[in-house]
């Protein structure tokens, strides 16, 4: 959403338990979806909020964490953050508020807020501005080469393939169960699941280009023909 009164401020880390992983909890966001606090119009798109620790994290890329994060958004663009359902969601606000009279009250304090047509217009293509700009983020993010962590603990092969991918491990133990998934350079979930025995992944149903299977944890380019 860019909410830019966020910016360096207002976002805390939390966790529920002591043992539970970290979350971000944001709060005061009256200024997003290209808008300020105000109401006048912040119509910036291709920047990326952040501080110190997001910025060592994703240069440094500890357990390949650059990819979990670009895996995370083409689920989420998938579902909630896809553009239909953001979209559905601000008109469903937008109607509901304007039936209660809420922008004309809201007008009488703040005149130069009066969320017509244009502006709901306005926010719509401020989003799929938005939206395009972290596409192409994620994008970039998942396929950096110097990111890509080799797994020197089993060996792919045929790679490139035309079909089928075997795992055969260095040391004779089992990938058996282990859960996988192939994403393409876009970052988008294209197959998932858990390596039977012996370990092999079909790819028959795949279109030609470059992949990435993530197991365990590791990133590897796979290459079907």
């Amino acid at each position: 959403t860019f909410a830019a009164d966020n910016t360096g401020k207002n976002i805390y880390l939390g966790k529920y338990d002591t043992d539970s992983p970290y979350f971000c909890t944001p709060w005061d966001l009256d200024g997003t979806f290209g808008w300020r606090w105000d109401g006048t119009k912040f119509d910036v798109t291709d920047y990326i909020l952040s501080n110190g620790l997001f910025k060592r994290v994703i240069a440094q890329n500890p357990d390949n964490v650059n990819f979990d994060m670009a895996e995370k958004w083409s689920e989420y663009r998938e579902g909630i953050f896809s553009t239909d359902s953001l979209k559905a969601r601000i008109a469903n606000a937008h109607t509901i508020l304007t039936s209660n009279n809420i922008y004309e009250r809201e007008n009488i304090v703040f005149g130069n807020y009066p969320f017509d047509k244009a502006d709901l217009d306005y926010t719509m293509d401020w989003l799929d501005r938005r939206l395009d700009y972290l596409d192409g983020y994620f994008e970039n993010l998942l396929s950096l080469e110097p990111k890509i962590e080799k797994n020197k603990s089993f060996t792919l092969y045929p790679n490139p393939t035309n079909g089928d991918i075997y795992l055969q491990t260095d040391s004779g133990t089992t990938l058996q169960g282990s859960p996988y998934s192939i994403v393409d350079i876009a970052g988008r979930l294209i197959k998932k699941g858990k390596l039977n025995q012996p370990a092999k992944i079909d790819i028959h149903d795949l279109k030609q280009g470059i992949y990435l299977l993530k197991i365990n944890n590791k990133t590897h380019k796979i290459l079907k023909r």
